[in-house]
């Protein structure tokens, strides 16, 4: 098959959430199909990103990244019922492209990457449509913040969620095959668009990369925070933790630890950090060395969809994981079996202790046990590959 892959950003390296599923969905196609990647730039260094894709896909082209944010633009395209978030990622040019490749060549599928990806296919009958939705992100919107926030956000966000979930239902009504991550993003697809083919392909993490790590010291302890800090639902978490949770957790644990691992282009929580008394290291290339020294991950996460990332890497390299449900939604977790619930900073130092008694061995192993038989990058690939052969009518090689 030939396979056009559309996406909003380039899928490399594998360091946050969107670019690991991504790049664990390329490359499986790659390895039985034919696949040109599509994708605007951004973050810099594309020479060298694309370099690196170069060696999975067929062919990979960048286009001209978004362009400059305007006030003008955002209120015409919610005059056109459109939405500025989404469309605001592509520059005319790049857009333009997408139409032209999806339309002037002959392929045998189209994959969108994300909801980010749909806008440039407005209005152009695509080829046979597959639709990554790595997240509902209408659902990702509506869902309610913690804390106060300003009424123009709030009704901003009421806004970019009607007309991205508009987004999502068209295209999930159109597409041959839609996937999500968990079966909780599957049924709020389904609610959006009844009858539309959607199952699900988990994300998944690379064993080869996360070995099981021996036991942390529990004589010096410290919680780690593993997240993308220009993601709005992992902001929230991380201020959660250092205004909220760390304060009671310091009062039955007063030099506990705390550190926090993520791109933080505001800046805002190494300032929150510095005052808590706490660790903001940024970006980090590597996280093995970081999950080595610590107790667990602790994830005060109150917002977003899919399922985590974060989760499951903790799962693989043996470290417990304290989150909320809202953290544990899209994985087939139970608390007390592979996590502890963190609902509270009250539940959150309960569970501290519990943890620090001991109960940290058998989440452990259960933890691994599910990573292993359900969120390798392996399995992933199985699913997603048999998927593209019963609906697209792919064979190996073809």
């Amino acid at each position: 098959m030939r396979i056009l892959f559309l996406a909003p950003y380039l899928p490399y390296p594998p360091d946050h959430g969107g670019r690991i599923r991504s790049l664990a969905i390329l490359r499986a196609l790659c390895g039985e199909h034919e696949v040109h990647l599509l994708a605007p730039e951004g973050g810099g260094g594309e020479d060298r990103r694309a370099a690196a894709l170069g060696r999975i896909a067929a062919r990979v082209e960048t286009l001209p990244g978004s362009p400059p944010r305007s006030r003008s633009a955002k209120a015409l395209r919610w005059l056109g019922l459109r939405s500025d978030i989404a469309e605001r990622r592509w520059h005319p040019t790049a857009s333009a492209r997408v139409r032209q490749a999806a339309s002037s060549d002959r392929w045998d599928l189209l994959l969108a990457d994300s909801t980010w990806s749909l806008p440039p296919l407005a209005g152009v009958p695509p080829p046979p449509l597959l639709v990554n939705f790595q997240n509902v992100e209408s659902s990702v919107l509506s869902r309610p913040r913690a804390g106060r926030e300003p009424w123009t956000l709030r009704v901003s966000r009421a806004i970019e969620a009607r007309l991205l979930g508009n987004l999502e239902r068209r295209a999930a009504s159109r597409a041959r095959l839609s996937i999500v991550a968990s079966e909780e993003d599957r049924s709020r697809l389904l609610r959006l668009a009844p009858g539309a083919a959607v199952e699900v392909v988990p994300n998944s993490v690379d064993l080869d990369r996360l070995p099981l790590l021996p036991p942390a010291d529990l004589n010096s302890p410290l919680l780690l925070f593993v997240g993308s800090l220009d993601y709005p639902p992992n902001l929230e978490a991380a201020r959660s933790l250092l205004l909220e949770h760390l304060p009671v957790l310091r009062g039955r644990r007063p030099g506990l630890r705390c550190r926090i691992l993520g791109e933080d282009p505001s800046g805002e929580v190494a300032a929150l950090a510095r005052r808590a008394g706490a660790e903001a290291v940024g970006f980090v290339p590597e996280l093995r060395s970081h999950y080595t020294e610590a107790t667990c991950l602790y994830a005060p996460i109150a917002s977003g969809g899919g399922s985590r990332l974060k989760l499951l890497e903790a799962f693989a390299l043996g470290r417990p994981v304290l989150t909320t449900s809202v953290g544990a939604e899209g994985l087939p977790v139970r608390p007390g079996e592979h996590y502890l619930p963190i609902d509270r900073p009250e539940a959150g130092a309960v569970a501290l202790e519990c943890l620090l008694a001991g109960a940290g061995a058998p989440l452990v192993a259960a933890g691994r046990r599910l990573v292993e038989a359900h969120f390798s990058h392996g399995e992933a690939a199985r699913k997603l590959l048999d998927l593209v052969r019963t609906r697209f009518g792919a064979t190996s090689g073809s």
